[in-house]
Formats: C-alpha cells, sequence, structure tokens
C-alpha cells in the first residue's frame, strides 16, 4: 500500500488542491480500498474511494454495463473530493466529514441528536461498528505514511515505469502512430 502511494497520491493532492481542501485527505482511500483501485465492496462501492452508486451518479460518474467511472483514479477522485467538500460544507468537522463520507450524513445527524453534541468521539458510539473505527483507522493510516521508516518498514514501489505513468485527456482522435510519434 505505500509504496502504491507514488501512484496515486500525486492524483489526489491535484484535486484536493484544486478544490481547496486538506492535503491529508489524500489518505482516506488508504483506508477505503488499500489504494487498489479495482476494489469492490460487499456493499456495491468500487474504487480507490469506495462510492455507492447512489454517490457516484450524484457526482457525475457514469456507471453502466460498459463503463464505471469509479474506478478511474481522475475521475472518481474528483467526485470523491467534491463530496467531501460538500460534507464540510454541512458538518464544519472533519472527523464528521469522514464519518459521514464512510456511513452516509443522515447517520451521522442522527448520532449528534442522540448525543447532543457534534463532537465526532462523542457521537462514535451512536454510529455502526465499523464507522466507530473508520476515523481511527484514518489516524493510523496518516501516521503510517509519515513514520513507517521508524518502524524498519519500506514502501514495495511498483516498477519505474508504472509510476512514470502520465494521463492525458484528448478532446480529439487520435491514432496510435501520433502518440508514438508524440511520445518517441
Amino acid at each position: 500500500m505505500l509504496g502504491r502511494s507514488s501512484l496515486y497520491f500525486p492524483i489526489f493532492e491535484h484535486y484536493l488542491n484544486l478544490y481547496g481542501l486538506p492535503m491529508e485527505l489524500k489518505y482516506l482511500p488508504m483506508v477505503e480500498s488499500t489504494l487498489r483501485p479495482g476494489v469492490k465492496s460487499h456493499a456495491g462501492a468500487a474504487g480507490l474511494w469506495q462510492m455507492v452508486p447512489a454517490s457516484a451518479n450524484y457526482f457525475g460518474l457514469t456507471i453502466n454495463g460498459y463503463v464505471d467511472e469509479r474506478l478511474d483514479p481522475n475521475k472518481s477522485t474528483e467526485a470523491a473530493v467534491k463530496m467531501l467538500s460538500m460534507l464540510y460544507d454541512q458538518f464544519g468537522d472533519w472527523p464528521l466529514v469522514m464519518a459521514a463520507y464512510n456511513c452516509g450524513p443522515g447517520r451521522v445527524k442522527k448520532a449528534i441528536r442522540y448525543a447532543k453534541c457534534n463532537d465526532y468521539w462523542e457521537i462514535s458510539k451512536y454510529l455502526l461498528k465499523e464507522t466507530q473505527r473508520y476515523v481511527p483507522a484514518y489516524i493510523a493510516a496518516a501516521y503510517l505514511v509519515n513514520y513507517y521508516d521508524q518502524h524498519d518498514m519500506a514502501p514495495k514501489y511498483p516498477a519505474y515505469d508504472l509510476q512514470e505513468t502520465r494521463t492525458f485527456v484528448t478532446y480529439t482522435t487520435l491514432k496510435f502512430s501520433d502518440i508514438s510519434k508524440a511520445t518517441s
């Protein structure tokens, strides 16, 4: 997982910067998918950010028999960042945002009502067990990325060719011969 961060963190950082969100949110997909874009959950969530179909559709991702844009690192990251931004506008507190990202804003609002406060650590006992573990797992992921070397751990990086792969959006038809000429 640490090694795969070299592939995905630049994408996450680009969109977090574009939408003015904290760079530390790039650790969230470590909890969601262990940075494996093809992962699907029993609940129907998929991709690096583990978006369920309803959220993915709401934030403009296409899911049909031919394509599932939740599996596209760029498109899913932009959708997830939009969702995190919307949740922050609603809750104004990052631990609550993360909890809402995991279990939905309705459940977090209900937990706030039961706890009669909006402190994540106080309301967490009213959330699902998975969500109770979610924010601590995020904290652990952030710690891992920043201090792995102090615990005799080392990333297993993907092949160099994979690390140097970049994605480009084209707005016209391209032939493989044109791509070959441009990249030679």
